[in-house]
């Protein structure tokens, strides 16, 4: 059996008559979610009991169908198992084939990378490379290679050593994902870490599924729709009692803190009270590579970290898939494309959006280049 993959406002694996989704925007009859960031997540899909713990804890939904990392399954018609992608915690790839994977002479007929990153990190581990026939893969730094991930973040852990000795220090970063990976590589130096509560809420799910974090809760008030007063403790869930539990008061001593993005545009609020105290500031993004964010965000600091993998490392993870074909999706789809084609000889393209005719069969391309494209959120962790 010949398995196909299209765009019809989704991405789409199908045999011509059953059609399984991926990371849909909308419902569909049978549907895998890769991971939770907001701009993939979508309740009552295929997904890892990790990803639906970070969706009950950010949105307060838990309908999903749940399926271990590794352990495959009939779904759709097909035979779908999810891999570690090594983005964050429960983010999966997606090994799609027509046969039991036992049957498959080790190829898949499609794998789907969702969000990835080669590399891992220090909450994630790296993903194993899958032989496949197509392979589906993602494009969020295609044109883009970054400095080194570990250079980078020995260069951060040396920088916040050197800047506690005289005060505390602000870290930006994505919620979900990049503001772990801050606060195991804090841990690491012996830095004092505290968060905001809507972080310290995702960082108890990482707990409890066995990555060691330790920080602690600022009682503060977020203004995420949503969110209110609260405090979890990271170190197990018990409420905790701390000095700093009134309004916006800094804890003693120098220390850590890591908040989401959108607070350090905030004219008042914690990121300012500590900036007067003379707090350092960095923000921690892929994008600190391609772009300064010192005046915008007003940071003294930034380190080009990202839970997706660049071009270079995207190329050599195609390579020791094998595919015989590769569709480039969600990002910088042409230049992905390109430089597979020309560095690795295998045919690479953006994945087309086309229009389903009778049946399920594909019909005419409705559109093309930036199919499969759907970045552009806040919270995507790059």
């Amino acid at each position: 059996m010949t398995l196909e993959v299209i765009h019809d406002g989704a991405i789409c694996i199908t045999d011509g008559t059953r059609r399984l989704h991926m990371d849909p925007r909308r419902r569909t009859e049978h549907y895998v979610i890769s991971h939770g960031h907001s701009d993939h997540l979508l309740k009552g899909g295929l997904m890892t009991p990790q990803t639906r713990d970070i969706m009950k804890a950010r949105t307060d939904e838990d309908e999903a169908q749940v399926v271990r990392l590794g352990e495959e399954i009939a779904f759709g018609g097909f035979h779908v198992t999810l891999l570690n992608s090594g983005h964050v915690l429960g983010s999966a790839m997606v090994r799609v084939c027509s046969r039991p994977w036992a049957e498959m002479d080790g190829r898949a007929d499609v794998l789907y990378t969702g969000d990835l990153n080669p590399e891992g990190g220090l909450t994630t581990p790296p993903p194993e490379p899958v032989p496949t026939d197509t392979l589906i893969v993602e494009a969020t730094f295609g044109h883009v290679d970054l400095p080194n991930r570990g250079e980078v973040m020995k260069d951060m852990q040396a920088w916040a050593r050197s800047e506690l000795e005289r005060s505390s220090i602000v870290f930006s970063a994505y919620e979900f994902g990049k503001a772990q990976e801050i606060i195991a590589a804090m841990n690491s130096i012996g830095a004092p870490v505290y968060t905001t509560p809507g972080i310290g809420k995702v960082s108890q799910v990482y707990i409890d599924h066995g990555i060691p974090l330790k920080y602690s809760v600022l009682d503060i008030h977020e203004t995420k729709k949503g969110r209110g007063k609260g405090k979890w403790d990271g170190n197990g869930g018990a409420p905790v009692m701390e000095p700093h539990d009134a309004g916006h008061g800094i804890p003693e001593g120098p220390h850590v803190l890591v908040v989401p993005n959108r607070m350090m545009h905030e004219v008042q609020g914690i990121v300012h009270s500590y900036r007067k105290k003379g707090a350092r500031t960095a923000h921690v993004s892929g994008w600190c590579g391609v772009f300064s964010f010192r005046r915008s965000l007003g940071v003294d600091a930034q380190f080009p970290i990202s839970d997706h993998g660049d071009a270079e490392a995207m190329v050599a993870f195609t390579k020791a898939c094998s595919p015989r074909k590769v569709l480039t999706v969600f990002g910088e789809n042409d230049a992905l494309a390109k430089r597979i084609t020309e560095e690795l000889g295998i045919e690479a393209s953006p994945l087309a959006e086309v229009k389903l005719g009778r049946g399920g069969r594909p019909g005419r391309t409705v559109g093309g280049k930036k199919g499969g494209g759907r970045k552009g959120t806040t919270d995507d962790g790059r």
